[in-house]
């Protein structure tokens, strides 16, 4: 049996989890996103929600991934979040539209 891949079931949840937050809000939302950020890797994002934040959107990332993702999206002009993984175990609609609203007014104005 082979083991299972965590980060990728948490980063998977995460991405349909945005895309269903953004559904129940009525936000615009590309999920996964990938940013070029001029490396030879791209950058790979559960979501971008480009309507709210900075003037390019905010990138929603898993909290193990943000310090390496962080400086290359705001680089880039997104705001980055971090969600841990433990907020992928299960969804409540709730619980998602107070991040984004928590994320959208605490996101720096460009």
């Amino acid at each position: 049996m082979s083991d299972i891949d965590w980060h990728k079931v948490h980063f998977v949840r995460l991405a349909a989890y945005c895309q269903r937050a953004a559904a129940d809000l009525n936000l615009s939302v590309t999920s996964p996103f990938k940013l070029d950020a001029g490396t030879a890797e791209e950058c790979a994002f559960a979501a971008l929600f480009p309507h709210l934040g900075t003037h390019n959107g905010i990138v929603v990332c898993l909290s193990t991934d943000w310090a390496d993702l962080s400086d290359k999206a705001a680089a880039a002009g997104y705001t980055c979040v971090g969600v841990s993984p433990e907020t992928c175990a299960s969804y409540d609609p709730k619980h998602w539209a107070s991040c984004i609203a928590e994320w959208n007014s605490s996101a720096p104005v460009a």
